[in-house]
């Protein structure tokens, strides 16, 4: 498998962030809920081989980790990336000492 890594979310994402959210939800989040959540939360981005294939948000309340959405480009869909973002932002929760993720 080529090259994953992950890294937070920019503002300067948010074009293509707002392109795979189209094209894998029916009702996806808009503009706005990105520039909220940007502000807000943890939002992280995986790549595959250098590009965008999806992303996370993450919120925090004492020792609880939300998860409040999380995608994978639909053409990137079925290899485990999915799960391997997943895994990523549960360690980063756990490094924050949260005891559950809802």
């Amino acid at each position: 498998m080529p090259e994953l890594s992950f890294r937070p979310l920019l503002a300067s994402d948010l074009p293509q962030v707002l392109a795979i959210e189209q094209q894998a939800f029916s009702h996806p989040w808009s503009a706005q809920l990105y520039q909220d959540a940007l502000e807000r939360y943890d939002c992280w981005l995986v790549a595959l081989a250098g590009r965008h294939a999806g992303h996370a948000v993450m919120q925090y309340v004492a020792d609880e980790a939300h998860l409040l959405n999380i995608v994978i480009a639909s053409d990137c869909q079925g290899r485990g990336l999915g799960r391997q973002l997943l895994e990523f932002v549960l360690a980063q929760a756990t490094q924050r000492r949260c005891r559950e993720c809802f």
